[in-house]
């Protein structure tokens, strides 16, 4: 993690020097690497946990995704009051805390013990096999993977269909992700008291019914940003939910492995993010409005809703 830290951080200071969209993707790039850190935290945070508190542990860890609430609110105010409208110094700035709790880390975080397993790539990646990984990475599809869609999308939805200013759109989407973010402690202590599957199907119902909602508003052409708002905002307080409820599943189905099982889950909840705003953008080219492409979001998390029915998510036993 310290190393993670203090790469990521020259990588942040580099941005700096860069003048060209294609250098800002490179910096992008490297600086994603970031997301690693998950996985990383995940392995540490289990294995200094009891079973019967690592869902809240594991939840109020993932809460740092709030992170992405100040960035939002905080980095174009930034660049606009501060630096004139030029984003090269927000880079430095932003590398300056990476930098410091690099070796702040090292200094005062300790290795968990690690369990006896297998140490050999191959041996590792051998936990693939086991259709319980993949189930728990749709999971995570639909919980991270729309949280992040809709943290990205809200901004020109209300811009677009509400007609609101850009700074009081970015407001709206802020507030769904602060929402979407504290709530996932709730995830894990509701997980560790009721079970992560039965916390699940009361999330993925929820969602299901906020964006079939959101759905019918966009076809028959009901415009209240009032109502859109708190179907929203109640989507994102179960998104985070389920989000805390997912990483309370890995442990206790993967003790040994959660550091892979967790790199992967997150990894398909990077995608889902990645792939909803896509999803949302060709619907809304194809038919005008955003209906479509809530529809289909609506049909992946009934496909989970349908998996977290099964015995084996419900009653979840240790498999490594």
């Amino acid at each position: 993690m310290s190393g993670l830290l203090l790469f990521a951080s020259l990588v942040a200071a580099l941005g700096w020097f860069v003048d060209s969209y294609a250098g800002l993707l490179v910096i992008g790039f490297f600086y994603g690497i970031c997301g690693t850190s998950f996985a990383i935290g995940i392995a540490q945070v289990t294995r200094w946990y009891p079973a019967h508190n690592q869902g809240l542990a594991l939840a109020i860890f993932g809460s740092g995704n709030v992170g992405t609430v100040l960035a939002t609110l905080f980095a174009a105010k930034m660049v606009k009051g501060w630096f004139d409208g030029d984003w090269h110094p927000a880079f430095p700035i932003y590398a300056l805390p990476l930098f410091i709790m690099a070796f702040v880390y090292y200094a005062t975080v300790r290795n968990a013990p690690v369990p006896t397993a297998a140490k050999k790539l191959g041996q590792m990646m051998m936990v693939f096999k086991y259709n319980m990984v993949w189930v728990l990475c749709l999971f995570y599809f639909v919980t991270f993977g729309f949280f992040v869609c809709f943290s990205l999308y809200l901004a020109p939805l209300y811009k677009f269909s509400y007609g609101l200013t850009p700074t009081h759109a970015g407001y709206m989407a802020a507030i769904f992700c602060f929402i979407a973010s504290v709530t996932r402690p709730i995830g894990g202590w509701t997980s560790d008291k009721w079970g992560g599957a039965n916390t699940l199907i009361v999330v993925f119902l929820t969602v299901i019914g906020c964006l079939a909602l959101v759905s019918i508003f966009n076809f028959t052409g009901f415009q209240n940003m009032v109502i859109m708002t708190i179907v929203m905002v109640t989507n994102g307080f179960m998104l985070g939910v389920g989000n805390g409820a997912v990483y309370k599943l890995i442990p206790q189905s993967f003790p040994i492995k959660t550091g892979v099982v967790g790199g992967l889950v997150g990894c398909f909840g990077g995608l889902g993010g990645w792939s909803g705003p896509q999803i949302l953008g060709l619907m809304r080219d194809a038919l005008g409005h955003d209906g479509g492409g809530f529809l289909i979001l609506m049909v992946i998390a009934v496909a989970a809703f349908i998996f977290c029915l099964t015995k084996a998510i419900r009653h979840p036993v240790a498999i490594d």
